[in-house]
């Protein structure tokens, strides 16, 4: 890895697409590499490299460890564009880890930046305060932010954002216990991330598919969705949404009283490490 020459756009194209793939740990490490490579020759690209190691680690659910590799830059990034990003996904990380006062912090500074802009980029801005709302329980507050964040999205042409925007609307139809309007922005997030080759957007998407029809009372097509998420989950490594999925299946299960292959599904729980 070390004698690699290729530019930092090719490599930064390559580990995102990666990344957009849903192979998270791959696109994690690869960024890491990336960023070392780059730290001393270019302070910048090492960041952008930086970053998309955090936004790895937040899709795998290790907010904690995202805080982490964030804050343990002594020198921030200058261009704005990076600071916006990387203001949003600390937010994100605070918000998961219910530090709602430095997520408030995080994403007011991000917000000032993004003050009467409409770079693209600001968009995940939007998103993160809708990340923020859920954690604190506020629904009608999520779902206006990540209808705001489709509109965003939508607007400029960014079609990754919209994919996440409708996954997120769907994320929170589920909290407010609205099934069938969560099928409604689950089924086109599954579409769209298909379109885009973003499993890490489709695979969740599938997941929650499967998770509302559950509670619709469609136990054997919650079954085939779970289990066809709990399979791209494992496919590329994403341990923390396996888990959710297994559990799912481990639920129909037992509603079916099949207890034998509930309990060989709590089983892989015991097997699964993050």
């Amino acid at each position: 890895a070390c004698t690699r020459r290729e530019s930092p756009q090719t490599s930064f194209d390559h580990t995102y697409r990666v990344f957009l793939h849903g192979d998270l740990k791959r696109s994690q490490d690869e960024a890491h590499r990336e960023c070392a490579r780059f730290r001393d020759s270019s302070p910048e690209w090492a960041w952008k490299f930086r970053i998309l190691e955090a936004e790895s680690l937040m899709l795998r659910g290790m907010s904690q460890e995202t805080l982490t590799l964030l804050n343990s830059q002594s020198t921030p990034p200058t261009e704005r564009d990076s600071v916006v990003e990387m203001l949003a996904i600390e937010g994100v990380a605070y918000a998961r880890e219910h530090s709602f006062p430095k997520a408030e912090r995080s994403l007011g500074q991000a917000e000032q930046l993004c003050s009467g802009d409409v770079d693209s980029i600001c968009g995940s801005v939007i998103r993160a305060q809708g990340v923020l709302a859920i954690e604190r329980g506020q629904l009608v507050l999520a779902r206006k932010c990540f209808e705001n964040t489709l509109s965003f999205a939508r607007a400029h042409g960014d079609r990754f954002l919209e994919a996440t925007a409708l996954l997120n609307l769907g994320a929170s139809a589920l909290r407010e216990h609205h099934f069938d309007e969560a099928i409604g922005w689950l089924e086109p997030a599954d579409t769209l991330s298909a379109n885009l080759g973003a499993e890490s957007v489709g695979l969740k998407a599938v997941g929650n598919l499967g998770w509302a029809y559950y509670n619709l009372g469609d136990s054997e097509k919650a079954l085939d969705l779970s289990r066809e998420a709990e399979r791209r989950a494992a496919e590329v490594g994403d341990a923390f949404d396996e888990l959710s999925w297994i559990t799912n299946s481990g639920y129909v299960y037992s509603d079916a009283r099949d207890f034998s292959r509930a309990k060989q599904s709590y089983l892989k729980l015991s097997l699964i490490h993050i």
